[in-house]
């Protein structure tokens, strides 16, 4: 069997705990004995500079720090009965740091000549700029603990898809207005730059709400569609999480949704699905939410704060005035 249990098992749904929600692949990993072969290495140089850094040191550290009683999913202990292929050929290696540290117990490598295939692109670099400019990662803080809101986003629904009764997952559903915005605003600025090398932008929110919201504001602005309409080699692609498993774009642009001050952020504290959105960019990945609300209610996300936060990829996104901090 090929797969990976570190990402998102299957979907069901039941009225209570189901073993169906624990894949073939997962059984087989626990409880199989560690195989006696190994995977072949391969002979190829790789670049570990950005994994054995001192932001994923501080990342790991801080991750251990929160641990209350329970051990974290350790790949090593939890899936011994797997061979783990260890090379990846998808991200650049700044990409692929933290969640190779945090999740693959620093087990996962990328060949050094992929810090050059895949570059950031030039016309993020230049509107975000980074402590480091090869790091590949972009937190843009849509800060405020209260842009959350819950049900169906129907001030744009309606004007695009026409009138619907809302369903039992609409009313559940979360969306952000101010992330959509911003995300709407993004992928203009890149389509902006006739020079940009980006061919394929992958938009991924773990609500559909967020999804429909996103996808309606596109249709609705007139400048977009013709930046698009020039730009036709270009694709985008909106999509959940969920969704996008297996899938990769040059860019990734993942919305989180929740902003509020009570720390809750529903099954957005699962890391495997953290781990499948924070893995699906092969060359920018651009992640939008509220800092402090995912870093008090998740102790993965407070350890990718503190990533960032080291990596210095943060950038505060502040609406007006007075939303910024007093010096």
């Amino acid at each position: 069997m090929l797969g990976d249990p570190c990402q998102l098992p299957p979907t069901v749904r039941s009225g209570g705990p189901s073993p169906l929600s624990i894949s073939l692949m997962e059984r087989l990993s626990a409880a199989l004995p560690h195989p006696s072969g190994s995977s072949p290495v391969e002979n190829i140089l790789t670049d570990n500079s950005f994994l054995d850094a001192l932001p994923v040191k501080h990342a790991k550290s801080l991750l251990k720090s929160r641990e209350t009683g329970q051990q974290l999913p350790s790949y090593r202990n939890r899936f011994a009965g797997s061979i783990f292929l260890s090379i990846q050929y998808r991200m650049h290696p700044s990409i692929a740091a933290f969640p190779s540290a945090i999740f693959y117990d620093g087990l996962l490598s990328t060949p050094s000549f992929m810090k050059s295939i895949r570059a950031f692109p030039l016309v993020l670099n230049g509107m975000m700029p980074c402590g480091d400019p090869n790091v590949c990662v972009r937190f843009i803080n849509v800060g405020g603990r209260s842009n959350e809101r819950q049900g169906s986003p129907t001030r744009f629904s309606r004007t695009v898809f026409g009138p619907q009764q809302k369903s039992i997952e609409e009313q559940t559903s979360y969306w952000n207005e101010p992330e959509a915005e911003r995300v709407v605003t993004l992928i203009k600025d890149i389509l902006h730059d006739s020079s940009a090398q980006v061919k394929s932008i992958g938009v991924i929110a773990p609500y559909n709400g967020q999804v429909q919201l996103i996808k309606a504001m596109m249709g609705c602005d007139s400048q977009l569609r013709s930046l698009l309409a020039k730009r036709q080699s270009t694709t985008i692609e909106v999509k959940s999480v969920d969704g996008y498993q297996g899938r990769e774009r040059d860019v990734i642009i993942f919305s989180t949704v929740r902003s509020n001050r009570q720390g809750r952020i529903g099954f957005l504290r699962d890391w495997r699905r953290m781990n499948v959105a924070l893995t699906r960019a092969k060359a920018g990945l651009i992640v939008i939410g509220d800092l402090d609300t995912l870093r008090e209610a998740d102790l993965h996300w407070d350890a990718f704060g503190k990533w960032a936060s080291s990596t210095r990829c943060v950038v505060d996104d502040f609406d007006s005035p007075e939303d910024e901090p007093s010096l």
